[in-house]
């Protein structure tokens, strides 16, 4: 890949949540032995907050010597110790990645602001290619692929801006072993590939390689990552388990923990693998991918997005069941509003036991507003002294909350 393009400074970007800035040393290396000269950016997780040097993030943040933390809304004053991003620099210096400058996006101020302040720091940097890269392949979803997605957010939002960029570079997609981010199944991800190959758009391909020299610095830099951090990775354990595997299909769990105030529930998600498909890395050209999507995505904020992904018909999003600002203005956040929204993929049961904890914690003022689908709205029983309004412009949603917050929070 990239061997006769004759780049001369490129811009890398982990096109999702997750792992995926990490996975970028994939290409990095490779760019970095063809002579090419490499920054690298990252998305900023959509369900939490960061500052930088004492200052909330802005749309484009230089990671460099700056003081980071990440934090949840309802709880600033508790560090998020899952934060791997800022390790990358230091992995750069200790390992000799070669990596010039390190930035982090952030989706809190919406895709036109951010698509901005981009266009400005590919001008500035004078790149010459902006490379895109995606752990499983989530970001090539089709609408019938949209319920079974769970984290869409960081994907759509990456595709819909790298490609309304208005400058002439030249902007390409790289998937990386679809299927271990255990969102689209196997059969549909085959459909998608096949699709996308008769119609000429996968300009490239390869094996990913277990002696190969930037799969190994892979393997080191996450390995690092899961020691110094409690950032944990289902797609880079099952990346380990494709790429070490002789067999034509693999099985297995992808889990997670959701979490609402002090009780956390369990969840798991089958995984099923084609190993031809999954041990492979591919390349798009990215404008050409946007251009047969079957919806745009642009909003304002992150709770917009949230709302968009809904109306889709989206099963999950990164930010379920999480707090999010309504506005952030003059470097300060508020409106913030609790997505009671478990994933459509998880149990009935444990569905209904996530939404009446929530109202319950709403009931008692633990959380301040709630925001739950009209579709649960009438699945669990409402204490009597919230109140159930809708906001103006919203899509299939209600807000809770309780008496004595009515009035601030009625629109």
């Amino acid at each position: 890949m990239f061997n006769d393009k004759g780049y001369s400074k490129a811009l890398v970007i982990g096109a999702g949540s997750g792992r995926d800035m990490a996975s970028c040393v994939l290409i990095t290396e490779r760019l970095r032995k063809l002579g090419t000269g490499v920054d690298l950016a990252g998305f900023l997780t959509p369900w939490a907050l960061h500052t930088f040097d004492g200052e909330l993030e802005k749309p484009v943040n230089e990671l460099g010597g700056k003081k980071t933390r990440k934090f949840i809304a309802s709880e600033e004053r508790v560090y998020l110790d899952s934060y791997f991003e800022p390790e990358m620099v230091k992995f750069n210096r200790e390992f000799g990645l070669g990596t010039g400058r390190f930035y982090l996006f952030s989706l809190q101020y919406g895709t036109v602001r951010l698509q901005d302040e981009l266009e400005r720091l590919i001008k500035g940097n004078s790149y010459d290619t902006v490379i895109a890269l995606d752990v499983g392949g989530d970001i090539l979803a089709r609408k019938k692929d949209y319920p079974w997605l769970l984290t869409p957010v960081v994907d759509f939002s990456c595709l819909n801006i790298l490609a309304g960029l208005g400058s002439m570079i030249e902007s390409h997609l790289i998937v990386v072993a679809p299927g271990v981010d255990g969102e689209i199944p196997c059969r549909n991800l085959q459909e998608i590939f096949d699709e996308l190959e008769g119609k000429g758009l996968v300009l490239d391909s390869e094996e990913l390689r277990k002696n190969g020299s930037s799969y190994q610095t892979y393997q080191r830099v996450n390995n690092e990552i899961n020691s110094r951090t409690r950032s944990y990775s289902n797609t880079f354990r099952l990346i380990e388990k494709v790429v070490s595997s002789n067999r034509a299909h693999i099985t297995d769990t992808l889990k997670k923990r959701v979490s609402v105030k002090e009780r956390t529930w369990k969840l798991s998600f089958p995984v099923d693998l084609r190993s031809s498909l999954a041990k492979g890395m591919y390349l798009f050209d990215l404008k050409s991918i946007y251009s047969i999507r079957d919806a745009e995505f642009s909003y304002k904020n992150i709770f917009e997005a949230f709302m968009r992904l809904k109306q889709l018909g989206a099963g999950g999003t990164e930010i379920d069941l999480s707090f999010v600002p309504g506005s952030i203005d003059g470097g300060e956040y508020k409106d913030t509003v609790f997505l009671l929204t478990p994933p459509d993929r998880i149990e009935d049961t444990v569905r209904k036991a996530i939404l009446e904890h929530g109202i319950r914690l709403t009931a008692q003022g633990d959380i301040q507003c709630s925001v739950i689908l009209e579709k649960d709205r009438h699945g669990i029983n409402l204490p009597s002294n919230l109140d159930v309004h809708e906001k103006p412009g919203c899509f299939d949603t209600a807000h809770f909350c309780t008496r004595r917050t009515l009035n601030t929070l009625r629109p």
